[in-house]
Parts: C-alpha cells; structure tokens; sequence
C-alpha cells in the first residue's frame, strides 16, 4: 500500500541525511531503490501512487526548487491519469488522493496552530532547557502531529467510509495514531529480515520476523478491542454515494480557500470546512 512507500522512502531519506548524503543528490540514489521496492512487492496501482507522490517531491530538491508537498501530490495525480484515466473511478485512487490532499491541507496547518498554544516553556529560551524539558516538548510535539494526521485522514477518508463501506469508525482517530507506528516497525522490520535473508543469515531473519509477528498480533488485538467499545463504530448501510462526492468537493474547495487566502489562515477558519463536513455527514446519516 501508499503506507509502505511512504514508510520505506522515510527510512531511506533518514539514512541519507545521517550519513550525511547532500539532499540534491539523495533522490538519485534513494528513488531507484524505492521504486525496487515498489516492483519487488507486486507493483500495485498503490504503490506506484506513492512512488509518484515521493517522485516529484524529491525532485523539487534535486531542482533546487520552493518545495510544495501539494503541488507534487497533483503532478503524479495528473501523471497517473496520463498513463490510466480509468484510475479516476478507481476507489483506491479516490481515497489515497482524498487522504493525502486531507493530511497536506488541514492536518499539517492543525498541527502548526495546536503548537503554536502548547509551547509549555514557550517562556524559556531553547538554549537553556534541561535534557527534561527537550524530551517532554518532543513527546507534545509527536503526538501532537500524531493527532492532527490522524485526525484529517480520517476526514478524508470518512465520506467514502460511510458511501462505500456502510460504517464509520470514530474510534480510528485515536487507534490510528498506534496502528501507524506499530504498521513503520512491521514494514522496517520486514526489510530488514529480507536484508539478512540476502546474506543468508536466516537465524537472525527468523528472529526479527517473529517480533514483526507479535506487533501484527498487538495491532490485531488493538482493534479487536476498539470495535466492542460502545459506539466505536456507526452503521449507515443506506448513506447515499451521491453525497460522497458532495460533501468532500465542498470540504476540499473549503480547505483550498483558506490555505489560498492569507487574511482567512486563522484558527476559527480553519476549523471551518471540517465541520461542514462533519454536519453534512450527520445530517444525511439521520436522513438515510
């Protein structure tokens, strides 16, 4: 899935700038062992999706040009539809592009103006903050990006949840901000092991797939665990598909206008086109 990708090209973009690897010249070595990755696993209409997304925006360094995450999430949205129009009524496109075009346009702006009100030594300067202070403001600062991600995925994706699938899962706001984390070890993990299948230490291949193996186990009993929970999850099998694509034209068209305008980037606007998105969802629920 797009998940992998993105945890794969992390990783590799982590390595890099720990061995110190010039940006300008990582994507020459980083993109064709992403896109090795991409063919190794099947080469899923997914997959190449994310390949895309991460295409463009590691260009934009090699370019030297003002990075744009959206402006690279349209181009391989555009480069897709050259290649396989028909990938327009795909739901699998529709959702990945919904999720992201979601994450890029509300999550990160949320998680900037929730930081800017949870600075709680906003009042010290960085320079004289204790090992404590530093480790206490990156755990704020993680779950804090943890959150807001979670939260405009789940945005995103909640319209086609309730059109497609016939249910919603409130809880996943919260459960996802886990599943994500446990997902990056799995998928590391799993690179890791065929690492050392290659250079056939299959003892220690063993060893770390079995741990991969207990957090699937953990992950699987995590949401085992969030469905039986009282109103985990709602039900709406007659939610009409119409208003799929209603209700997330005008909660995108919401977002761009107040990204695109500077005088409406203020928190209350912000806040603006997910509750219309949210009371159009639950006024067709009640009406379906």
């Amino acid at each position: 899935s797009g998940l992998h990708v993105g945890v794969i090209a992390t990783a590799l973009a982590q390595f890099f700038n720990l061995i110190r690897l010039p940006r300008r010249y990582a994507p020459f070595l980083a993109l064709p062992l992403l896109y090795l990755y991409v063919e190794i696993t099947g080469g899923m209409p997914s997959a190449m999706r994310a390949f895309l997304m991460t295409l463009f925006f590691w260009l934009s360094y090699t370019l030297q040009r003002q990075r744009n995450p959206f402006a690279a999430l349209i181009a391989s949205a555009i480069a897709v539809l050259l290649v396989a129009p028909e990938q327009l009524f795909s739901l699998g496109f529709q959702l990945s592009y919904s999720v992201v075009s979601s994450i890029l346009l509300f999550g990160l702006p949320l998680y900037h103006s929730l930081m800017n009100h949870i600075q709680i030594y906003g009042w010290l300067p960085q320079r004289d903050w204790t090992l404590r202070q530093r480790l206490t403001q990156k755990i704020i600062n993680s779950v804090t990006l943890l959150f807001a991600i979670s939260l405009s995925a789940w945005l995103g994706s909640a319209p086609f949840s309730l059109g497609y699938f016939g249910f919603l899962s409130l809880s996943a706001v919260i459960l996802n901000m886990l599943l994500v984390n446990l997902a990056a070890i799995v998928i590391c993990t799993g690179c890791l092991s065929m690492g050392l299948g290659l250079l056939s230490l299959t003892g220690m291949a063993a060893f770390i797939n079995h741990a991969a193996w207990l957090v699937i186990f953990w992950m699987d009993s995590l949401t085992q665990t969030a469905s039986i929970l009282p109103y985990s999850i709602i039900y709406c099998e007659s939610f009409p598909q119409s208003m799929v694509y209603l209700s997330s034209t005008i909660y995108f068209l919401g977002l761009l206008i107040v990204n695109n305008e500077r005088k409406l980037q203020t928190n209350a606007m912000l806040a603006v086109p997910p509750t219309m998105l949210i009371l159009l969802l639950a006024g067709t629920y009640f009406i379906a």
